[in-house]
């Protein structure tokens, strides 16, 4: 429940904010997908993200992102963004980016390298993403319990669709 008001709070701050970001040459995108997982047992990801970005050129911008990632356990990652336009074509834009960061429910690490299409407000991209969490595990028996720390990694080939406000 908690983690839904917290995307509910986001989606509303991006929307709220979408008029001004026009204005003064910044990009806000919230974007939707899923992906293949690469690692066994796999867990077949929902995941969202939030990004503000500036344009610093007409290729370059740089931002913030926030996302939620939902595999067995939901992980929120906080992360830099990078956008790269390689080409534009009317409406058709082609776009490298990369997300660098952490997770902040479970202490750990975010990578995720992604090529895109912009046409028009709408944003199409395949990529992968790398999340890394530790947890503390325990268990408890009526003879003892015991407790140790477990470090997991999620691989996932991402598609990802969104709409640029």
């Amino acid at each position: 429940m908690k983690t839904i008001r917290i995307i509910m709070i986001s989606c509303a701050l991006v929307l709220a904010t979408s008029a001004r970001a026009q204005q003064r040459n910044y990009t806000l995108r919230a974007t939707v997908g899923t992906g293949i997982a690469l690692d066994v047992p796999a867990t077949t990801p929902v995941l969202t993200q939030f990004i503000a970005a500036k344009q610093l050129s007409k290729h370059w911008a740089l931002g913030v992102g926030t996302g939620f990632s939902l595999y067995e356990k939901p992980l929120i990652p906080i992360f830099a963004h990078a956008n790269y336009r390689m080409a534009r074509w009317g409406n058709v834009s082609f776009t490298a980016e990369a997300n660098v960061g952490g997770t902040i429910l479970h202490a750990g690490g975010y990578v995720a390298p992604s090529v895109g299409v912009n046409y028009r407000r709408y944003h199409l991209s395949v990529g992968y993403e790398s999340q890394s969490l530790r947890r503390i595990k325990q268990n408890e028996t009526p003879h003892f319990v015991s407790a140790y720390r477990e470090e997991l990694s999620h691989h996932t080939v991402t598609l990802r669709l969104g709409i640029n406000l």
